[in-house]
């Protein structure tokens, strides 16, 4: 059994942040599911990825010198949890099933104050005043799954096209994708872990550039609508007092486009990733995110 271990590090413009933790490991269809949950595989023939990851993502308005919340920007709130997923490549059939569960809380019991509080008074930065009014808390559970089909597949250049669903009380809604990855790499569909590392007979080094323009219809954002159970309740989770929090005008319809460059060797590799998408919040400017992921196979 190989195992691979992926960091994260997100690094955005604006309103949100993003830290994740992963640990994958490889293994043919007649193995147990290691991800303990229902997830779909991708036929006899799939080469199965299991992964556990422990992430936690905050939102915060442009303006964190402010305890008023402001209905025309992101509220204060955070997340944390974790994940089990399965990445089931088939690749004679050339196609990828993804099954990914979440379970975890937002609110306080998230610790986005004081993670925030602590990176910002090491970085000389604004201490954010209004984590007094954060969303309140709700438990978070989420099934995300993704299917994905090769249109194009030469030696240096591959097209897909694919969808999401996101059901749960993190998040509802679907995205509709497409992805153009050009240079030396190995196929889409011999599994993740080979996306990142050379662990079969594929090339030892990988250099490629990878083009993502997506679609999103979001029915609920629990992170910045508050909890699916309580739509007509918006309120803080004030200490001291329960402060009406004035409900954003969310964006239903959100488009994206993630610009990527993978470089792998052996049992090293590293992605860098530029993701430029329209708002979640009606009128507010569209933001960027730029994510940093190393991927080390012990």
């Amino acid at each position: 059994m190989r195992r691979m271990i992926c960091l994260l590090l997100t690094v955005q413009t604006e309103a949100i942040l993003t830290g994740r933790v992963s640990i994958f490991s490889i293994g043919g269809h007649n193995q147990g599911n290691q991800s303990l949950t229902a997830s779909l595989k991708a036929g006899d023939n799939s080469v199965n990825t299991y992964s556990w990851s422990v992430m936690q993502t905050m939102y915060t308005p442009e303006n964190i010198s402010t305890t008023s919340p402001d209905p025309f920007d992101y509220p204060y709130s955070s997340a944390l949890f974790i994940s089990s997923a399965l990445h089931s490549a088939n690749p004679v059939r050339k196609y990828i099933l993804q099954t990914e569960w979440i379970a975890g809380v937002m609110g306080k019991y998230a610790f986005g104050e004081q993670i925030q509080s602590f990176v910002h008074n090491h970085t000389n930065s604004p201490k954010p005043m209004g984590w007094d009014h954060q969303l309140s808390p709700a438990l978070l559970i989420n099934l995300n799954l993704r299917f994905e089909k090769s249109l194009v597949q030469k030696k240096f250049i591959e097209i897909l096209y694919g969808s999401d669903v996101y059901i749960g009380t993190l998040q509802d809604g679907v995205k509709f994708h497409s992805t153009f990855r050009i240079g030396k790499m190995a196929s889409y569909f011999s599994g993740y872990i080979e996306q990142y590392s050379s662990f079969n007979n594929t090339p030892r080094l990988k250099s490629y550039f990878t083009v993502r323009p997506a679609f999103d219809i979001v029915l609920h954002n629990t992170m910045i609508e508050g909890n699916v159970f309580k739509r007509g309740i918006f309120t803080s989770d004030s200490q001291e007092k329960n402060i009406p929090v004035p409900k954003p005008v969310v964006n239903r319809f959100l488009k994206s486009i993630d610009i990527g460059y993978v470089i792998a060797y052996r049992g090293v590799g590293a992605s860098f990733t530029y993701k430029l998408s329209s708002s979640d919040i009606h009128n507010l400017p569209a933001h960027a995110v730029g994510n940093i992921s190393i991927y080390i196979l012990p």
